[in-house]
């Protein structure tokens, strides 16, 4: 848990909660396929350049090999919709949705087409 742990050490986290939740975050990598639902992981802060992206790239980077993949939510909601739903069918494992500064709205396999998301 030590090596774990120091690959997040110089994070600004605001408080202990986070640190877990980013170390939870990195275990899920190699635990993922043990699971049926993997859960939905949120990486925010009060500010920028305080190492989201950073973050969210580590993890993908134990994940895949590679860098997550990156969209920007400042088209309409179908068309992130649309995008969304091309790169899971792809298999893309992690998806960053970068600087989110408003609701998004997702379709859910047609069964809420209200579901929102903050």
């Amino acid at each position: 848990m030590a090596i774990v742990s120091d690959l997040v050490c110089d994070f600004p986290w605001a408080s202990a909660a986070d640190r877990a939740n980013a170390l939870a975050a990195l275990l899920l990598t190699v635990t993922r396929q043990m699971f049926k639902h993997v859960p939905l992981a949120l990486i925010d802060a009060t500010k920028q350049g305080t190492g989201k992206g950073l973050l969210t790239d580590l993890i993908c980077l134990i994940l895949t090999g590679r860098c997550a993949s990156a969209i920007s939510p400042d088209c309409k909601d179908e068309e992130l919709n649309k995008v969304l739903t091309a790169l899971l069918m792809e298999g893309t494992p992690i998806i960053t949705i970068d600087n989110v500064e408003r609701e998004l709205r997702f379709l859910d396999s047609g069964k809420n087409p209200d579901q929102r998301v903050s």
